[in-house]
């Protein structure tokens, strides 16, 4: 039988339901985008058909692996009071932040924007550069102000 540490005593910061609900969205909706993009219909979420626009999003299964784990541990580790939460969630935001600036800069560049294929893959597309900005951006902010109850320690004076 595990002993329950100290740390799970403690109380949830303010804003950790949310906080664990994007991470949980997060990481499911990031795992849904490469099934649908390896084993469904590549055009529900490709906002371009071009061996060039193929090549730059199969450059990021690996480091979106690494995002969603990061935000799944997260998550489990905001749920179970676990210390390191405050490590998992900076992972993931930053790791998240990264990869939307990567695609933001390649869709203006490219003028994804302006000439997707049309139909719902532009859609797919923007909400994907919208969230991942939005998602970690709450997320890092949480982590840091909630900083010493997610270590449970006290804050410092």
């Amino acid at each position: 039988m595990r002993r329950t540490p100290e740390v799970n005593r403690i109380a949830r910061p303010k804003g950790w339901i949310l906080a664990f609900a994007s991470m949980i969205f997060g990481t499911v909706s990031t795992v849904i985008y490469w099934l649908v993009w390896f084993f469904g219909e590549r055009a529900w979420v490709a906002a371009r058909s071009t061996a060039a626009y193929y090549e730059h999003q199969n450059a990021f299964p690996l480091a979106d692996a690494f995002m969603a784990t990061m935000s799944l541990l997260g998550a489990i580790g905001l749920y179970r009071r676990a210390p390191t939460t405050l490590l998992w969630m900076l992972l993931a935001g930053s790791a998240s932040l990264y990869l939307g600036f990567m695609d933001v800069l390649y869709n203006l560049e490219n003028r994804v924007y302006g000439r997707g294929d049309g139909g719902g893959s532009l859609v797919v597309e923007l909400g994907v550069n919208v969230l991942a900005f939005a998602i970690p951006l709450y997320g890092i902010v949480f982590a840091w102000r909630s900083r010493w109850q997610l270590l449970g320690t006290q804050e410092e004076a």
